[in-house]
């Protein structure tokens, strides 16, 4: 639902802006206040979607990795929406830089073989501020960069970390469970013998039977001896 919101959001608002700019990139139409908000939105719903991704990404792992953290993060996830409230509120501080570092402006600012001062209205246009006073490059080089590091670079990387650890997790299961089954497939057959013995008394007597005629055959009950013999006549 997040993400959706910030991509209709993109839709309705960035939108618009982009068609008008590609069809027609100067004169500006729109008041100037609207180049800072352009940029600003724009900004904005990118840094909420990269974060809805990250926060996403820390449930399913310790979801997964870690269920019993996760039972007792159970007043966290009723408040997700404050949670997510939170996240737009961070994403529009971190890109509101952007927003003023946008503005409208002429790119003739004096008319051809004059000097005072009046620019060309149609030469108006929404573009980075660095385009119009070189002065302001470096802070902007240093807010890209900070932008770049914290809302791409950082985000993917422990997004790519999680989804490792939750595959590596669920490998390590299904192995254990593989050779779980195995074993209680050749378990049964040792379980049983001793469940019948516990069990049925006739069970224990054809056993302790069995064992005496291979290993003491002096032993075994003339009862025994007798019943065997018959079985072996009428089976011959």
């Amino acid at each position: 639902m997040n993400l959706a919101m910030a991509d209709l959001i993109t839709l309705c608002v960035g939108l618009p802006f982009e068609l008008i700019m590609n069809w027609s990139q100067y004169p500006w139409p729109f008041p100037d206040v609207f180049c800072n908000l352009k940029a600003l939105i724009a900004e904005t719903t990118n840094y909420a979607s990269i974060m809805t991704i990250l926060l996403f990404s820390i449930e399913r792992y310790i979801a997964v990795c870690h269920p019993f953290v996760f039972v007792k993060l159970k007043s966290l996830r009723q408040n997700v929406n404050k949670v997510l409230c939170l996240a737009w509120i961070i994403s529009a501080i971190s890109a509101s830089p952007f927003g003023f570092y946008h503005r409208a402006d002429y790119i003739l600012k004096d008319w051809p073989g004059t000097e005072n001062n009046v620019p060309v209205f149609s030469s108006k246009m929404c573009m980075v501020a660095v385009l119009f006073d070189r002065s302001s490059l470096p802070m902007y080089k240093v807010i890209f960069h900070l932008s770049a590091l914290l809302f791409f670079a950082i985000p993917l990387s422990i997004i790519f970390v999680l989804h490792i650890l939750i595959a590596l997790h669920n490998s390590g299961i299904a192995f254990s469970h593989k050779i779980l089954s195995g074993f209680l497939f050749y378990l049964a057959p040792i379980v049983n013998p001793i469940l019948y013995n516990v069990v049925s008394s006739r069970f224990r007597k054809a056993t302790k039977d069995l064992l005496l005629s291979v290993f003491c055959p002096a032993r075994l009950p003339q009862d025994s001896v007798m019943l065997r013999r018959s079985s072996v006549k009428y089976v011959m």
